[in-house]
């Protein structure tokens, strides 16, 4: 059930949308903020149980039109921008 819930919750980084924004505006990316506070509720659970997280999982916005996915090697997830997202993936997502 665990593992269900995480992929879920990838899942649904996914589904946040937000236009594609320069670097100045980077610090303000509602898909970025939106991950970071899914990922900021899971690790506050994981604590709640007692266990203390060896790492945080960094948040990272793609640019490049692919699924919500966590990365081993940057211990990072990583976002898709929904209006990036070719029409057979939104279907997928969005279904």
């Amino acid at each position: 059930m665990g593992a269900r819930r995480v992929w879920s919750v990838l899942m649904c980084l996914g589904l946040f949308a937000a236009s594609p924004a320069s670097q100045a505006q980077r610090a303000d990316d509602p898909v970025e903020k939106g991950g970071a506070a899914i990922r900021d509720r899971f690790v506050a659970a994981v604590r709640k149980c007692g266990i203390e997280p060896s790492f945080i999982p960094g948040v990272i916005v793609k640019t490049d039109p692919t699924m919500v996915s966590y990365m081993f090697a940057d211990r990072s997830v990583h976002l898709p921008r929904w209006s990036e997202l070719p029409p057979p993936l939104q279907g997928m997502m969005g279904a």
